[in-house]
């Protein structure tokens, strides 16, 4: 490098780099599996709270010098209060069964990949994590999930560049975008895969159908651009600091990804050979992507 780079310059080189790095970086993100959710603690009973109260109860009414009344209300009140410990113990006991009883179903729902209930949840954790995702449907172990994919606006308008050992920074080429833009799309699937194994233990499989939507006027336009269905025992196993295009070409198993050239930008999937897409896109539309329902059933509801 020229040690004729200005400071600006080259904060502006390295920014682009970082920001590139994290566009390709997203397959790389951790996640932390789900675990049985548990009771939470409840406030013990106060008992010292329930004898003051049953003393006080008991005092109304008796006058200060009536020595034995007093003595006769303070044995009743001893009585009434342990009647009350006894009682809100018992509450608080049958309180935590229930709760216990209530997270085992939906934890044996969860891990048994009951529909409604991985649904939920997935929408759950993607919404909380501001992930672009829905699930579709869970049959056994395989999940659909519709991954709505971020233009080329998200990326770097510049690149970075070395010629002749002098630092360039120039507008980015239109197959230096669609490589990138190739990257980010694949590293999303990957990532949508990899944090519903994580949050779904029971899932095997995760099949992505990545959607592109395309504004229209007041409405947008929603195509399929990439399908691919990602298992967990490959992702396990995957090396994760393999580009993410690449990972998908190893591990993707009925992959859709049609590119004109090897450098150029994904293309929408011809929907007239695959028409299960079709009818995904459809139902999308209905319903609007990511757009939650109240499908709670009881015995399986989600823990508070």
């Amino acid at each position: 490098m020229s040690s004729t780079v200005s400071p600006a310059k080259a904060e502006r080189a390295q920014a682009i780099l970082e920001e590139e790095d994290a566009l390709v970086s997203l397959h790389r993100a951790w996640y932390p599996p789900v675990q049985r959710p548990v009771v939470a603690d409840r406030q013990p009973v106060n008992e010292d709270a329930i004898r003051r109260r049953r003393a006080e109860l008991a005092r109304e009414g008796v006058r200060w010098f009536d020595v034995s009344n007093r003595r006769r209300a303070v044995r009743t009140a001893e009585e009434m209060a342990h009647h009350d410990i006894d009682e809100a113990m018992a509450a608080s006991s049958n309180w935590t069964e229930r709760e216990e009883r209530r997270l085992d179903a939906w934890w044996n729902a969860l891990c048994g990949n009951d529909p409604v209930v991985v649904e939920q949840h997935l929408r759950g954790v993607f919404q909380s994590t501001d992930t672009p995702a829905s699930p579709v449907s869970v049959a056994g172990g395989l999940l659909d999930v519709a991954v709505l994919i971020p233009g080329e606006h998200v990326l770097p308008s510049e690149s970075v560049h070395l010629v002749g050992g002098d630092l360039s920074i120039r507008r980015a080429s239109r197959s230096h975008r669609a490589q990138l833009h190739r990257q980010v799309v694949a590293g999303l699937l990957i990532a949508v895969a990899r944090q519903a194994f994580a949050a779904a233990p029971g899932l095997t499989a995760v099949r992505c159908h990545a959607l592109q939507a395309t504004h229209r006027g007041r409405h947008d336009d929603l195509s399929a651009i990439g399908v691919v269905e990602l298992s967990r025992v490959d992702l396990a196993v995957a090396d994760l600091n393999v580009d993410a295009e690449a990972l998908l070409h190893r591990y993707g198993s009925g992959l859709r990804w049609v590119t004109h050239t090897p450098d150029g930008p994904l293309r929408p999937l011809p929907l007239d050979d695959m028409p299960e897409l079709a009818d995904l896109l459809a139902r999308l539309c209905r319903n609007a992507l990511g757009e939650a329902s109240d499908d709670r059933r009881p015995g399986v509801s989600a823990p508070a």
